[in-house]
Formats: structure tokens, C-alpha cells, sequence
């Protein structure tokens, strides 16, 4: 099941799927002004682009576990060291 909801710093309707997804929790419940990329579990894989991914997710070779980079951390946010 998905739910569409509008999350603070998006701006637009995301999907949010119970079960697998590329956040640990939802963007938005961590430290006000924080973003993943800020955070010490995000980290990319470089193809001919970066993709993010959360390291607290298990990564996939697809879309499915990108994350927003610039998007609102969420509850499991740690400050880069």
C-alpha cells in the first residue's frame, strides 16, 4: 500500500510505500534544518551520475532506495564526522 503525502522541503506529493523504502523513517522526523546529505549514514555509488542512498537502507541497483539528498532528515539523522 502507498500513501501520497506532501513532506516539508519536497514540495511536491511524494510516494511513501509501507515496507521497502529508501528511508528508514520518514523525511521530516529528524533535527529541523538538517538534510540527508548532512548526515553520516548517506553516502552515493557514481555511474555516470551520483546516486544517493541511505546506508540504513538496504541498497538496491535501482531507483527504488535513491534518496533526495537536499530532502529533510529524518529520525535516524547523525552528524557527519
Amino acid at each position: 500500500m502507498a500513501v501520497q503525502a506532501v513532506l516539508p522541503g519536497f514540495g511536491e506529493a511524494v510516494e511513501i510505500k509501507e515496507g521497502r523504502s529508501a528511508y528508514p523513517a520518514l523525511p521530516g522526523t529528524g533535527p529541523e534544518g538538517e538534510i540527508c546529505k548532512t548526515c553520516k549514514h548517506s553516502w552515493y555509488h557514481e555511474h555516470s551520475k551520483r546516486y544517493w542512498k541511505c546506508g540504513l537502507v538496504q541498497a538496491t541497483h535501482g531507483s527504488g532506495t535513491d534518496i533526495r539528498i537536499k530532502g529533510p532528515a529524518c529520525r535516524f539523522w547523525e552528524k557527519k564526522r
